[in-house]
């Protein structure tokens, strides 16, 4: 439990010093209750990280399982994907290419 403290403190440290938080605590601190409001905005901000920690949790651990054995879809996906970027880059190169003559050329008088 120790040693989980030790990597969850200095997350702590650098969460508590996230501009969006504390811009939303020193609004909450600004209205008619403000320790209410201040407690409720820290637990829900507290909240909502830890459903999304959760959330990604499962979620990476379904998808590495779904990634340690493969399909032929996947494969078809990723081959798509390559040519689809490989083209881009083509296009990429054909433009700076042409981009380049052009930028050769001298205008005389």
């Amino acid at each position: 439990m120790f040693e989980l403290w030790m990597t969850l403190i200095p997350i702590l440290i650098a969460d508590v010093v996230n501009p969006v938080l504390f811009a939303f605590l020193v609004y909450a601190a600004g209205t008619d209750r403000p320790v209410v409001n201040c407690c409720a905005v820290l637990l829900g901000h507290t909240l909502a990280y830890y459903l999304a920690g959760i959330v990604i949790a499962v979620g990476i651990e379904q998808i590495s399982d779904h990634l340690s054995h493969p399909q032929l879809i996947d494969y078809i996906i990723g081959f798509v994907i390559g040519l689809i970027l490989l083209w881009v880059g083509y296009l990429s190169w054909k433009t700076q290419s042409k981009e380049q003559t052009e930028e050769n050329r001298t205008v005389t008088p």
